[in-house]
């Protein structure tokens, strides 16, 4: 017992002594479960509570990285959402410049463009307008010039004043110089041009057309008509200005037409539109002197003697008679006329 007593508490030692000792063990080891049994679930209890705490604090700190996630996944959302934003307002600011940009620049291409066309038709008016005056004062000097031909004519051969007064002048752009024995057509620029290039070529000219005029040359029959015929007109007229043999009707082309003069003097009698012509159609010149008597005695268009082209063209066949007949008559007055004027001339 002595063993037994050292191990056990002193509240035993009486009870011992009274009692045998399984009793005492069976007791003890009683006793002792029971507070280790109550021991060991209080500790079961206590681990079971801070096992249920440490999943409860788990839980909570999974629940609190859960929500620091979702925080931080709704804060990246957020960022993203605004750079988002921030990226289609810039872009749409970007876009905005652009179109204003465009816009400006297509504004101020036009206004360019209208600011060169604006100028383009200032200069156009301007051109136009610095044209027209030229034109008139064109048209004013081919006047007066015409006008002082006139007065020289007269001065120089009062006897003509019929045939000088006789043709009236119509400016017309298309023709240099032209006579239908009726109106003397003109292009102020080639008078003005003529004047230029020599002073009395215009005196030379003026004189030139009336004698066709006082001469009949264009009321002649539609069998004379061609090139001869022209040519041998001018030759008739160049041939009396020669002799008549002023200087206020000299050309630089007196010298040339003398020497073909005296060339053709040996082969006819007299020197006469008809008989030059008939020269012609029986001795047919070569082609090279053709041309070169054309250069050196042509002033004046012809294309306004023939009878065909003082009539219109596109016109029927009755029509055309009646040009043709209204035609005639007016050459027949004309030509009386210019008739009665050479009498008086005569005289």
């Amino acid at each position: 017992y002595k063993t037994l007593l050292e191990c056990l508490h002193t509240q035993y030692a009486t009870v011992l002594v009274h009692y045998p000792l399984k009793e005492v063990m069976i007791g003890y080891y009683k006793s002792v479960s029971e507070e280790k049994k109550a021991d060991i679930d209080n500790r079961n209890m206590a681990l079971k509570q801070e096992q249920e705490q440490k999943i409860a604090a788990q839980k909570a700190q999974e629940e609190k990285k859960r929500e620091l996630k979702e925080l931080q996944r709704a804060k990246k959302e957020r960022q993203r959402q605004k750079k988002k934003e921030a990226l289609e307002r810039k872009s749409r600011l970007a876009e905005e410049s652009k179109l204003r940009q465009k816009h400006w620049r297509e504004q101020e291409k036009q206004k360019h463009t209208e600011a060169k066309i604006q100028e383009s038709q200032t200069q156009k008016n301007a051109m136009w307008e610095d044209e027209q005056q030229k034109k008139e004062q064109q048209q004013k000097l081919a006047r007066e010039l015409l006008q002082l031909t006139k007065g020289s004519l007269l001065m120089h051969f009062r006897f003509l004043a019929p045939a000088v007064s006789g043709i009236q002048l119509e400016e017309k752009e298309d023709v240099r110089f032209a006579c239908d024995g009726k109106r003397l057509y003109y292009s102020p620029k080639a008078i003005l041009q003529y004047y230029k290039n020599e002073k009395t070529y215009v005196n030379r000219l003026y004189f030139h057309c009336m004698l066709h005029c006082m001469l009949q040359h264009m009321y002649a029959r539609e069998a004379y008509q061609g090139i001869y015929w022209n040519l041998a007109c001018d030759i008739a007229v160049e041939a009396v200005l020669l002799d008549i043999n002023k200087p206020f009707l000299a050309s630089y082309r007196d010298g040339g037409q003398r020497a073909v003069l005296e060339q053709l003097r040996e082969q006819i009698p007299a020197m006469t539109a008809e008989v030059i012509y008939h020269h012609f159609m029986k001795q047919p010149p070569a082609q090279r002197d053709l041309e070169a008597m054309i250069r050196i005695f042509e002033v004046d268009d012809h294309a306004g003697w023939s009878a065909g082209a003082r009539r219109e063209k596109e016109l029927d066949e009755d029509s055309q008679e009646e040009s043709k007949e209204r035609s005639d008559l007016e050459n027949d007055a004309q030509k009386k006329q210019w008739e009665r004027i050479c009498r008086r001339a005569l005289v």
